[in-house]
């Protein structure tokens, strides 16, 4: 692989909290004051570790890589590292707990792991820790280039560019930063194989980025911080790399931003469906004894079309799915987007998933009405309603009856609608 860029720095978050800490306990105002304390506190009870303490394992020297590779298909791949500093196991139990409430990680004893994407078949995060660091990284593969490199000891340091450029700077700082010319080029091969296309015009960026490389030390003097670079570029290069390099990043961020801005048009507008359905349901319950309408998924949904508390069909397909707006005044499975859990009383319990998205609308997420009419998105591949609903239980108090008749109620729907 080739390094394109590498960097290490030491931080100390203990210290600066602590010095955070005393700046507000001289804030006039008292409820500014009692922030750090507040602040402690929820930690605590997130995590049951002491907010300093955990701050205090984190001192120590960071450093950060990314290296380009190729993978076995011979496709460009780029893999990034993060090595955070840790005393103890405090980091990992703190990793580990944020983890555990997301359904698309795995947490093993020294390892969390989570799903890979699809379109990118190179792409598998990993969380790792050893006995004096936590390791983020992109895939397990650049942790390998990493130790063959220290056995071999022919990484960055030994390359003749490095050499090249770290001529005349302190060989001791706070920070080190290195980055490639060729790091452009590389996002604009791993865009263009992502693409699955050749575009001509990607290659105007990467004739206007000069392919020079650089060094910087940040070093502590007497009277101040000092930082010194090495690069081959003149003056009028560095002020056109200063200028068209925010550029780029700007259209290369601009291209996902694209989709995923229509997809989140999308997804707001399925909210402002399932917000739609809930507000006719609460006219319903008020007018039936704070029964919602009898019945699961279309045959308690058309009991609010019949009796007019909401007649626009419309409103029951999601602009992410495939669903076809049925015609005539009757909703059909079909022509249904969403799951509906009916037979419930209002006061149930307020995080009663009442309606959500069918499992087969969205790739990742899954939009929930709940029974006190929010509406709010799930994160993460639920293969069928049972998932769903065990996922849910992990996070909200059902009473044990109502989570005996959520459970009855998804495997019921999961064999009628064939979700294994």
């Amino acid at each position: 692989g080739e390094t394109l860029f590498a960097s290490a720095y030491q931080i100390e978050p203990g210290k600066i909290w602590a010095k955070l800490k005393l700046i507000f306990v001289k804030f006039p105002v008292l409820p500014v004051q009692e922030v750090p304390a507040l602040a402690e506190q929820k930690f605590f009870n997130s995590f049951k570790v002491k907010l300093s303490d955990f701050l205090d394992s984190l001192n120590g020297r960071y450093s950060s890589l990314v290296v380009s590779a190729k993978t076995a298909d011979g496709k460009p791949a780029l893999y990034a590292m993060l090595k955070i500093p840790s005393k103890n196991d405090l980091t990992f139990k703190v990793l580990s707990e944020l983890a555990r409430s997301q359904p698309y990680f795995q947490v093993l004893p020294d390892e969390i792991k989570t799903k890979t994407p699809p379109f990118l078949s190179w792409l598998k995060p990993v969380i790792r820790r050893d006995d004096k660091n936590v390791f983020i990284v992109s895939s397990p593969e650049i942790l390998e280039i990493v130790k063959n490199a220290a056995a071999k000891k022919d990484g960055l340091a030994t390359s003749p560019e490095f050499k090249y450029l770290s001529q005349g700077l302190p060989q001791h700082g706070i920070a080190f930063v290195y980055f490639s010319g060729r790091t452009i080029a590389t996002l604009i091969d791993l865009i263009k194989a992502a693409a699955s296309q050749e575009d001509k015009n990607w290659s105007v960026f990467a004739e206007l980025i000069p392919p020079s490389d650089f060094f910087l030390v940040i070093s502590r003097e007497e009277d101040g911080i000092m930082g010194t670079m090495n690069s081959p570029m003149d003056i009028p290069q560095f002020i056109s790399y200063s200028s068209i390099f925010p550029s780029v990043l700007q259209v290369v961020r601009l291209l996902p931003a694209l989709g995923q801005a229509r997809t989140k048009a999308r997804r707001v507008s399925c909210a402002a469906n399932l917000k739609q359905i809930g507000l006719a349901m609460k006219m319903y319950a008020m007018d039936h004894k704070d029964k919602y309408p009898a019945g699961d998924n279309v045959a308690g949904l058309n009991k609010l079309i019949k009796e007019d508390y909401l007649t626009d069909i419309s409103v029951f397909v999601c602009p992410e799915s495939n669903t076809v707006k049925a015609a005539g005044g009757e909703l059909k499975e079909a022509n249904s987007s969403y799951i509906y859990f009916g037979d419930f009383v209002e006061g149930d319990g307020a995080d009663i998933p009442v309606a959500f998205d069918k499992i087969s609308n969205n790739r990742n997420v899954i939009n929930v009405l709940y029974q006190d009419g929010r509406v709010g998105s799930l994160t993460g591949k639920f293969s069928n309603c049972e998932e769903l609903i065990d996922y849910l239980a992990k996070t909200s108090k059902f009473k044990p009856e109502i989570l005996k008749k959520l459970q009855e109620k998804a495997r019921k729907i999961d064999k009628e609608l064939g979700y294994r």
